[in-house]
C-alpha cells in the first residue's frame, strides 16, 4: 500500500520486489515450475485506488482474494521463496492435490511459520524439541538452521549429531549438497567449525562422535559405551 503521494516510487519499488523475487525463483530453480513473472504478476497483482479513510481491511482482502487452486499454488511458493523456506521444486511440483491426503503432505513440504521462526530467529531456549512422522521434513529442517547459524555466525562450531555411524556417514554427504543447493559460497570446514557424527565415537578419534569430543576437549574420562573398560583421554 502506497501510503505516499509519490507514485513514481512506490511503481520502482513494486517493480524492485517482482524483479528479486523471479530472480530468486531462477536461482532456485522454482521458475521451471511456475514460470516467469510476467506469468504469474498479473494474476496476483492488483492495482486499486482507495481512501485510507474509507478502508476496511477485511474487505478489500475478501474483493481480492486468489479463488483458482493453481495460482493459489503459486502465490503458497512465492512466498516460501521470500521467507527462506526453500524446497526442492522437484518434490514440490505445481500440481493441485484432490485429495486430503496429497493436500496434508504439500502442506508439510512446505514450512509453516512456526518452522521459519525456528530457522531464522534466535529463539531463547536451551533445548528445542522437533516431533513429527518419518517423512514430515525434520531433517529438512535441520539442514535448514544448519545453512543460516554456518553462514551467518563466523565464529560458530556446530556439532551435528544423531544415534549411529551409518546415519551420521549419510548426513555428512547430504550437507555439502544442500549447501550447493542452496548456493552457499562459504567453504565447510570439516571438524573444525561442522562435525557430523555419531553420538557416541571412540576414545582414540576425538572427531570421530559427539561424545569423544567433548571427553578430550574437556580432558575427561571416555568411556566405551559398552561399559567392559574404559580409555583415559591423553
Amino acid at each position: 500500500m502506497n501510503f505516499s503521494k509519490e507514485d513514481g516510487l512506490f511503481d520502482e519499488f513494486v517493480n524492485d520486489f517482482i524483479e528479486d523475487v523471479a530472480s530468486i525463483s531462477d536461482k532456485f530453480r522454482y521458475k521451471n515450475i511456475i514460470g516467469r513473472s510476467r506469468y504469474w504478476k498479473d494474476k496476483l497483482i492488483e492495482k486499486i485506488q482507495f481512501q485510507l479513510s474509507h478502508l476496511d481491511i477485511e474487505t478489500f482482502l475478501s474483493e481480492f482474494r486468489i479463488s483458482e487452486a493453481q495460482d493459489k499454488k503459486i502465490g503458497e511458493l512465492l512466498i516460501s521463496l521470500l521467507t527462506g523456506s526453500i524446497n526442492d521444486i522437484e518434490k514440490v511440483k505445481l500440481n493441485v492435490p484432490d485429495n486430503i491426503l496429497d493436500k496434508v503432505k504439500q502442506k508439510i513440504v512446505l514450512f509453516d511459520g512456526d518452522q521459519t521462526r525456528f530457522i531464522y530467529q534466535e529463539i531463547d531456549k536451551k533445548v528445542i524439541t522437533i516431533q513429527g512422522l518419518s517423512g514430515t521434513g525434520k531433517t529438512e529442517l535441520l539442514l535448514h538452521k544448519l545453512k543460516d547459524i554456518y553462514t551467518s555466525k563466523k565464529n560458530s562450531r556446530i556439532i551435528f549429531t544423531c544415534h549411529n555411524k551409518i546415519l551420521a556417514d549419510s548426513l555428512r554427504n547430504r550437507i555439502p549438497d544442500f549447501f550447493n543447493f542452496m548456493k552457499v559460497e562459504e567453504q565447510i570446514i570439516w571438524n573444525k567449525r561442522l562435525w557430523c557424527v555419531s553420538a557416541w565415537g571412540s576414545g582414540g578419534n576425538p572427531d570421530s562422535g559427539a561424545y569423544s569430543y567433548i571427553c578430550s576437549f574437556y580432558r575427561i574420562l571416555f568411556s566405551r559405551y559398552s561399559g567392559s573398560y574404559s580409555d583415559e583421554v591423553q
